[in-house]
């Protein structure tokens, strides 16, 4: 993906699109290498994962609760961007396996290990070892993603698009912004790890 520009990232902003089986929202996705995460979808759905805490926000009105398990599953695996950046910032315990196929293509398969202990398998295109996609266990059944529409930014080769299916459909995101290294603390958490309201 581009050796030393990889090394060079500490945070991934995205911003994208995304059509599903129940209409289209938008996903905002804060990521830093060091763990802390903030996702939001126009859908509602708002959480974090710092060293504050990890968090939800069902509603305004709610306020802040801890964040169940398997919702933290479902926010890092929207982490796409630094999952293949670096994989061993989310994931533990990388063993290469045997050549295989990921929808029709060669690749060359990593299985890493979630933290809820859950086996990921991270695909990488047989051809150049671009990342091709991955599958994960979730607490409430398998996700497969697909990435691909790859263009270069600050020296590196990023996809900007991604196909999440599970059980209920596919989830089609297009990524209409991508910024490397331009967030700033406070758009993660206010008050530099507060869980109050942003």
């Amino acid at each position: 993906m581009g050796g030393e520009a990889v090394a060079n990232v500490r945070t991934v902003e995205t911003r994208a699109d995304v059509q599903s089986p129940t209409g289209s929202f938008e996903t905002v996705l804060y990521s830093a290498r060091d763990g802390r995460v903030r996702m939001m979808q126009t859908t509602g759905f708002h959480a974090g994962l710092s060293p504050a805490g990890d968090w939800i926000l069902p509603s305004a009105e709610e306020g802040r609760r801890p964040l169940p398990a398997e919702i933290r599953e479902v926010v890092i695996g929207h982490e796409l961007h630094m999952i293949f950046i670096d994989p061993e910032s989310r994931y533990s315990d990388p063993v290469s396996l045997e050549p295989s196929t990921f929808r029709d293509r060669p690749v060359l398969p990593v299985r890493v290990r979630g933290q809820e202990g859950r086996s990921v398998l991270l695909y990488y295109d047989g051809r150049d070892t671009l990342p091709a996609g991955m599958r994960l266990e979730t607490a409430v059944g398998e996700v497969e993603v697909e990435v691909s529409d790859w263009r270069v930014l600050d020296g590196l080769r990023l996809f900007w698009s991604a196909e999440f299916r599970d059980r209920s459909g596919s989830f089609e995101y297009e990524y209409q912004e991508v910024r490397l290294n331009e967030v700033l603390d406070d758009e993660f958490f206010p008050e530099g790890g507060s869980t109050q309201e942003p």
